[in-house]
């Protein structure tokens, strides 16, 4: 019978399990633990599936920040679905409880949550935390786009600054080459 089960195990390719499962902690303390706080309706979710691994970009439009800094329109990133990831559909409404981290290749700042996070499906935010205040104007997609400008420019500006640095180094060198060479009188 083992035999038989270890032989079914091999063949059959079960698909992998998920399982989330968060220690339920209290209002106070997620919101201690955050970086960011904010009250928004979900705009928009997108799966990314690369870099790895595999997460989801929600939009919101930011109504009332609570601790930290949002934009009026605030991308955050979570994981897939199946691996602890918010799961909102547009028109919902949350307090989210975000962390800041470094993302990408960039080494940009973006907020980050899961369901671990203690984020709250509601329309009224808890009175806990308190009246709030009004978020950033614009999108930090902008503000993303932005730093990507600017991170390309400073690549060009340097590349050019060596190669421009280089024609003079040689420029110097024939000057001085010629200036040597001269027939003295």
């Amino acid at each position: 019978m083992a035999l038989l089960v270890c032989v079914l195990g091999a063949v059959v390719n079960p698909a992998p399990a998920y399982a989330c499962s968060c220690a339920r902690s209290s209002l106070r303390r997620d919101l201690d633990r955050s970086d960011v706080v904010f009250f928004g309706s979900v705009q928009a979710a997108e799966t990314v599936r690369r870099p790895r691994p595999e997460h989801v970009e929600v939009t919101f439009e930011v109504s009332r920040v609570y601790k930290g800094s949002a934009y009026a329109e605030q991308v955050v990133t979570t994981p897939a679905e199946g691996e602890c990831g918010l799961n909102a559909a547009p028109g919902a409404q949350l307090v989210v409880f975000a962390t800041q981290q470094i993302q990408g290749e960039r080494g940009t700042a973006g907020l980050i949550t899961s369901l671990c996070n203690g984020n709250l499906p509601t329309s009224s935010p808890p009175s806990l935390l308190g009246n709030g205040y009004a978020p950033l104007t614009g999108s930090s997609q902008d503000v993303d786009r932005a730093v990507r400008v600017d991170e390309s420019l400073t690549k060009a500006l340097t590349v050019g600054g060596i190669i421009l640095a280089g024609v003079v180094a040689l420029g110097a060198i024939g000057v001085a080459l010629l200036w040597r060479r001269r027939p003295t009188a």
